[in-house]
């Protein structure tokens, strides 16, 4: 088991990996060739069961098959995090442990959704889960999906907790990494996790991005992460802004939707997902086909098809 000493976050361009269905079930065999395929694309960190991998429709037993699937084809060339959280506390607290014990480096941990607890209540949720684990936490904030935002003074108390070694923040906001102490900065290894603004947020400090769209561009993306290492800024910018249009289409509809349509046009990938959600609509799917035709990089993703 991997603990806080001993992990360092990786920084650049990380996959929140989709959690591929066939036929209602998971599929072991795809989540191996699309890790192979992001370590190949030079993706320098694997996140399984977190916004993309549909974790709030798996069970446990399911969320360490993913973990397990995905651990085994990493075997150790990159670092795999596993998305522990959910909005009950020993819950949480539960597959953490587990997630450490199957061979994760990292847990990203979201705020607790749907009971919209206290500051208070977020610290203790917290405090709770680093004294009852080892495993490094990544805190996740997505208050589009929590209806919870961590203000500055939080993410401040929880930086106090061993065990917290960062921030995924889903926010958008730019403004709140700029308005940081530098020495919460110092402390904490702060991704975006939001991949229009990711750009904007690394520039102001952030040392990757946790990215959705890289299930479907991650050679693209490791060339942005690449130009920001070299302070290449205005290569990046080109990148992001050549990738903007794709990244709009890709959160058109409810993430993983538009991601795993992509990726069954170009590896045919079932696209399925798990109810409440519904596989993607008419109108993106044409505009998908059309963007992974036009798209260079995305062609040859497709021709290299079944060589991988």
């Amino acid at each position: 088991m991997q603990t806080e000493q001993d992990f360092i976050p990786p920084a650049g361009s990380l996959c929140d990996l989709v959690t591929p269905f066939v036929a209602g079930r998971i599929d072991e065999g795809a989540i191996e060739r699309l890790v192979a395929w992001q370590i190949a694309s030079g993706t320098a960190g694997i996140a399984v069961c977190a916004q993309a991998g549909e974790p709030t429709a798996l069970s446990a037993e399911e969320r360490a098959r993913v973990l397990r699937a995905a651990v085994r084809a990493a075997d150790g060339r990159v670092p795999v995090l596993a998305g522990t959280g959910t909005n009950a506390t020993d819950t949480t607290i539960g597959l953490t442990r587990n997630a450490g014990a199957l061979g994760a480096a990292a847990a990203v941990v979201t705020v607790p959704y749907y009971s919209k607890p206290s500051p208070a209540g977020i610290v203790e949720h917290f405090r709770r889960l680093d004294a009852a684990t080892e495993i490094p936490i990544l805190v996740w904030n997505a208050p589009g999906q929590t209806a919870v935002d961590l203000s500055i003074d939080t993410l401040a108390r929880l930086a106090e907790l061993p065990s917290v070694a960062g921030l995924v923040d889903a926010s958008g906001q730019i403004e709140k990494i700029a308005a940081m102490p530098a020495d919460l900065r110092s402390r904490l290894h702060l991704y975006s996790g939001h991949d229009a603004t990711a750009l904007p947020y690394c520039l102001a400090g952030g040392r990757g991005a946790l990215s959705v769209a890289a299930n479907v561009v991650p050679r693209d993306l490791c060339a942005l992460h690449d130009a920001l290492a070299a302070k290449d800024v205005a290569c990046a910018s080109d990148i992001h802004s050549r990738l903007l249009p794709f990244l709009t289409l890709l959160e058109a509809d409810s993430v993983p939707v538009g991601v795993k349509h992509a990726l069954h046009i170009m590896f045919d990938i079932p696209p399925e997902v798990r109810l409440p959600l519904l596989e993607a609509e008419a109108g993106q799917r044409v505009a998908l086909a059309a963007h992974v035709s036009a798209s260079p990089s995305l062609g040859a993703a497709r021709r290299s098809r079944g060589r991988s």
